[in-house]
């Protein structure tokens, strides 16, 4: 028996031929949304439909299609018999299902499906999962039987209610869940590490830095330009690649409490490359004033969507400057993300290749919230983990980028430029590109372990052009045989004790924003993290409470 198939788009980002993309997909309908590159140039709304439109004549074509695309895009399309859906690496503009019994839902929206079914009901294991990571895992959300694409991934939902996942090469992909598999080097693409290339020397991957920059000039001409600029190297290159590329019109602009370290960084950056620079204070007032505003809520269910804790840090500013006219929708945004993932800077020497579990304990160590959960909680999660990210002996490392890639750059910290669609502004990444991922991922892991070659070839090849060098990081990355009772100690203190030993004042004033938050129902009851400034345990709470709510 033939099952009914439901495909809706809510938002305006969206694309139709001859409409605005929003409502329910006709037969033979195709949506698309966001950028991606064909011949050589970026190609957008109805270009990039009309460039999709040859490869929906069946799905072999459009999977080999949404396989091959490079950007920031999102594409669905209903045949009348079934839904395709695809979602870039990414990730800029998720999109989710849920079955019925033989019906199948899809679109942008997850509180759209539940104000059209009713409730659902909640996915413990999810639930807990969020509290660590501040994401649901792989493709489940918050409410159990709605799904979420995967980054990279393009799936095939039919009248017969079944369902097909593929993954395009350069995604983290989860063998046991697709139909066909990739290459052996995952995230990478590589066909096996005999392959891989030697070291690249550093006018290499500087030559390809620029290589990959110029393909993404064009789309940035003749638009202004918002660089959130901070001290780091990721934001610091993307404006020295500005500055080579001749760009006028760029507007550097750095945010967070006064007097934040950040601030006085990025503005003799500024000064230093020709361009201005503003900085926004994230006073008392303008916090209040900011989350008393309307819109808050409206961007919190635009970003959270039930699976991916919605960032809080950037919707200020930008709000702040499209009020006093320094920038206005329309404006192309050039974030430093996934930098830190290229460089490699959460690898340290000590991760377990043949331990499971301790692969587990690495993982939450560097990327957990530092939520405090009992034995029998965190047990639940490690399975949760081991299950949707299996682990073989040797390959822990591979593993543990997977799931960075996947978990923490693509469905958390990217998910930060939310705020900026949210606003009607444009971002783009170029550090995404599939192929700085590719290159970074197969230098030896030597070269990954600290961001050694990273940092050295921004400083010698970019910064000291321009006088911006900054200097290599100390060497912190390996294991440290006090660690597990340094650990112990932290989660044993007193909470009084924490806050008096650890630093308050963060440079973006997440203290302040939290406990904005947290005042608005006074009668709920958050647990404090184990370390004191680790306010994403918080936040993970306070998103909890409101998504609880909305599936019941």
């Amino acid at each position: 028996m033939a099952g009914q198939l439901i495909a809706e788009t809510t938002s305006s980002v969206w694309g139709a031929e001859g409409a605005s993309g929003k409502g329910v997909l006709a037969s033979g309908e195709t949506r698309v949304a966001g950028w991606a590159f064909m011949n050589q140039r970026i190609i957008t709304g109805g270009t990039l439909l009309k460039a999709v439109a040859p490869h929906t004549e069946s799905f072999e074509r459009f999977r080999i299609l949404t396989g091959s695309l490079n950007g920031h895009f999102a594409l669905i399309v209903y045949t009348g018999t079934e839904i395709w859906l695809a979602c870039s690496l990414s990730r800029n503009y998720p999109l989710f299902y849920a079955r019925k019994e033989q019906s199948f839902w899809a679109g942008d929206s997850p509180l759209v499906y539940l104000r059209r079914e009713g409730s659902l009901p909640p996915d413990g294991e999810a639930h807990l999962y969020f509290l660590q990571f501040g994401v649901t895992p792989a493709a489940r959300t918050l409410a159990r039987g709605l799904r979420q694409v995967r980054p990279g991934e393009t799936v095939r939902l039919t009248q017969e209610g079944t369902e097909k996942h593929y993954f395009s090469p350069d995604a983290p992909a989860n063998p046991a869940r697709q139909e066909k598999k990739p290459s052996s080097g995952a995230i990478t693409g590589r066909k096996s590490k005999a392959d891989m290339p030697l070291p690249s020397a550093e006018e290499d991957t500087a030559a390809l830095i620029r290589r990959v920059f110029a393909r993404y000039v064009p789309y940035l001409t003749q638009h202004k330009i918002l660089l959130p600029l901070t001290g780091g190297y990721d934001s610091r290159l993307l404006a020295c690649l500005l500055k080579e590329a001749g760009h006028k019109e760029v507007l550097c602009a750095t945010w967070g409490r006064p007097g934040n370290q950040e601030s006085a960084a990025a503005r003799s950056l500024a000064e230093k490359l020709g361009f201005p620079h503003l900085n926004v204070d994230y006073t008392p007032e303008l916090i209040s004033r900011t989350f008393q505003d309307p819109r808050f809520g409206e961007y919190i269910d635009f970003a959270g969507h039930l699976s991916s804790m919605p960032f809080l840090q950037d919707f200020p500013a930008i709000r702040h400057l499209l009020e006093c006219g320094a920038i206005s929708p329309g404006t192309r945004v050039l974030p430093g993300h996934p930098g830190d993932f290229l460089r490699g800077s959460h690898l340290y020497s000590g991760l377990p290749e043949e331990n499971p579990d301790r692969l587990f304990k690495a993982v939450v160590t560097r990327f957990g919230t530092s939520y405090p959960m009992g034995r029998t909680a965190m047990k639940n999660v490690a399975a949760t983990f081991r299950q949707e990210f299996p682990f073989s002996p040797g390959s822990a490392t591979e593993t543990f980028r997977n799931w960075d890639l996947e978990e923490r750059q693509c469905k958390l910290i990217t998910n930060s430029v939310m705020a900026f669609e949210f606003f009607g502004l444009q971002p783009v990444m170029p550090l995404y590109d599939p192929e700085l991922i590719r290159h970074f991922g197969a230098l030896p892991f030597s070269l990954q372990l600290g961001g050694l070659h990273y940092f050295k070839t921004l400083n010698s090849r970019f910064f000291r052009k321009y006088k911006c060098e900054l200097p290599l990081p100390g060497n912190n990355h390996h294991s440290h045989p006090w660690r597990p009772f340094r650990e112990w100690l932290i989660r044993t203190a007193p909470h009084r004790f924490k806050q008096l030993w650890y630093p308050v004042c963060d440079d973006v004033a997440y203290r302040e924003m939290t406990a904005v938050l947290m005042r608005q129902n006074p009668e709920r009851r958050y647990r404090h993290p184990d370390k004191n400034h680790f306010y994403n345990c918080y936040l993970t709470q306070w998103y909890l409470f409101r998504a609880e709510e909305q599936i019941k």
